[in-house]
């Protein structure tokens, strides 16, 4: 009886053997598996983690950008306006002075047409020719 026990023996052990490496086998593909899992888990949650922090650097960028353009179009639009004010003040001063030069033209035209009139202005000299003496000119007096 002994060589039947001894096969049944070695019959139950590499069975066992066998369960017990199939059974590990199996461990080490679930485990494979999971850790995979996990990768891909983790992957995925740094490619849309990336993806959310490029989206908001890219909305925070066109942000800076549309700030900036808005803050050069009204440092230009000032400057426009700076320079139209200058403009019209050159201009006024313009007018003003064009003013003052014609008030003055005219001025001494009227001195030198009518200056003579008043003993002032173009001729000072007077004629001496006819003037005459009323000293020694008696006139006869009126009833």
């Amino acid at each position: 009886m002994r060589p039947v026990i001894a096969d049944q023996k070695a019959n139950q052990t590499e069975m066992l053997e066998n369960q017990a490496t199939m059974q590990k086998d199996m461990l080490k593909q679930q485990y494979d598996a999971q850790v995979q899992m996990l990768e891909a888990e983790a992957q995925r949650n740094i490619t849309m983690t990336t993806q959310q922090v490029q989206q908001q650097l890219a909305q925070t960028t066109m942000a800076l950008e549309q700030q900036y353009k808005q803050q050069t179009m009204a440092l230009d639009l000032a400057k426009q306006q700076r320079a139209m004010a200058v403009q019209q003040q050159a201009a006024h001063m313009s007018a003003q002075a064009q003013q003052y030069q014609l008030q003055l033209d005219m001025q001494k035209n009227l001195m030198s047409a009518y200056g003579g009139v008043y003993g002032k202005g173009g001729n000072t000299k007077t004629d001496t020719s006819t003037k005459t003496d009323t000293s020694t000119k008696k006139t006869p007096l009126k009833k």
